[in-house]
């Protein structure tokens, strides 16, 4: 059993007392040791005590397989339900671990009252001045930390760091190559593509070329010779062009293949260390010397004002063990809630299908190059409503095929499209059909 299990398990055990408990226990002994002090007001539960959630992590007569379980089910999406159903039983757990977390800040503050008065009045003005440096020190010291730990585990697994960072360059050479190779199909296309546009310019020129006698009706048989050379041409430069299409296509999808690693189980240790062969990188210099600088702040800052609690502080052990062994039923409460998190997050991605009727939007001209010139009899406001107007259709069948799935629109954020959507959002809704938008960053918006 994990160190985690193990404070859930003390958390649950029918002898365990609550949170509240917890804070009276405490705010006693506050009371006891100072003469002027008086016994902290109770914090109201009646409203926390209806939650679901509550009842769960608190019914005595559940273990702790059971309240892990039954918290997972709770959070889990539930198809017999209505999205408002389930939206209803997520605000519980929200309400339900803002509760926990004030009850866990309730039970700080009161551990730091158990203890010396003036000693803590010192290390808490300490805490509030050095908190945002340590979360800002934390925040960019978190990449070396990710590499040290790479490193452990390469020991761990007894890979050597000189043959993982020779793989690393093998695929960055290999990219190189692939990236160098895409180069140069790509400038041979633009190649092709620009001897085509100079031999059709030829056959263009070559066309004026006409018999006096027929009365510029006919081209000379010469320049019609040479027209069809000229034709024999671009026809090689197109098959070019399309053996061309299929080298860079196929270049591609190695570049963008996945690199593969002969040391399974440490993918990500590859990706971090990955960073090493930046180390001098001016970036990479630049955030080591911000780094620093970070450090020696902290470290001075801490250094002047952190001295004058020590010697206080040494005292303070054996109290704050037994204040400790109360927290950590509360932490018990914490390891349960993640597990069903995570367990309630794998069911729910599970047991959902997402079915989409994507469209896109009319354009005034058509998009095949012979007619490009012309303009389209229906307005793109028209063709839109039409548009959407069979996606409804095809998205209600959907939802008959398949009841259980959830079935969405995709189109484009369009003024034309919104306004359909607002004139048909409550009818959308009465059948759950959601209307999905791309707007031209590429954000996708849920109306």
């Amino acid at each position: 059993m994990t160190k985690r299990e193990t404070a859930a398990a003390a958390a649950f055990k029918p002898v365990s007392t609550g949170v509240d408990e917890v804070l009276e226990a405490s705010r006693q002994v506050v009371a006891g040791r100072t003469k002027t002090s008086t016994a902290a007001p109770k914090v109201a539960t009646a409203e926390i005590t209806g939650n679901p959630f509550h009842k769960i992590m608190f019914d005595p007569s559940m273990g702790l397989e059971q309240k892990r379980e039954a918290m997972t089910n709770a959070l889990t999406f539930d198809k017999s339900l209505t999205e408002e159903q389930n939206a209803q039983r997520l605000h519980s757990f929200v309400e339900f671990s803002e509760w926990l977390q004030s009850k866990r800040k309730e039970l700080a503050i009161d551990m730091l009252k158990l203890n010396d008065s003036e000693a803590f009045a010192q290390l808490k003005e300490v805490i509030d001045e050095l908190g945002q440096g340590i979360l800002d020190f934390n925040k960019k010291i978190q990449p070396f930390l990710n590499i040290l730990d790479s490193l452990y585990k390469m020991q761990l697994k007894g890979v050597k760091t000189s043959d993982m960072l020779g793989e690393i360059i093998k695929d960055r050479e290999e990219l190189e190559r692939l990236n160098g190779e895409l180069d140069g199909y790509e400038r041979d296309m633009d190649g092709s593509e620009r001897s085509i546009r100079d031999y059709n310019d030829m056959v263009a020129e070559l066309k004026t070329e006409t018999s006096w006698w027929s009365f510029g009706t006919k081209i000379k048989p010469s320049a019609q010779a040479e027209i069809n050379k000229i034709e024999l041409r671009v026809a090689e430069e197109r098959e070019k062009m399309g053996r061309l299409a299929t080298k860079i296509q196929d270049t591609q999808t190695a570049i963008d293949a996945p690199r593969v690693t002969q040391f399974e189980g440490l993918e990500d240790v590859k990706y971090n260390l990955t960073t090493l062969l930046d180390i001098s990188s001016d970036a990479h210099r630049e955030k080591q010397k911000e780094l620093n600088q970070t450090a020696a702040d902290f470290v001075t800052t801490s250094d002047q004002r952190v001295a004058a609690v020590l010697k206080n502080i040494e005292s303070m052990n054996t109290r704050i063990e037994g204040a400790g062994k109360n927290s950590s039923k509360v932490l018990g409460l914490y390891a349960v809630m993640n597990d069903s998190i995570k367990a309630a997050i794998r069911a729910t991605k599970s047991g959902m299908t997402l079915l989409m009727e994507v469209k896109g939007y009319p354009s005034v001209s058509y998009s095949d190059p012979n007619r490009a010139h012309e303009i389209k009899k229906t307005s793109p406001t028209l063709q839109a409503s039409h548009w959407y107007a069979h996606a409804i259709l095809k998205c209600m069948r959907l939802k008959t095929e398949y009841p259980d799935a959830k079935v969405a629109i995709g189109i484009p954020n369009f003024k034309r499209y919104r306004d359909l959507f607002e004139e048909t959002k409550g009818s959308l809704e009465k059948i759950e059909i959601q209307v999905w938008s791309l707007n031209e960053s590429g954000k996708v918006e849920i109306w």
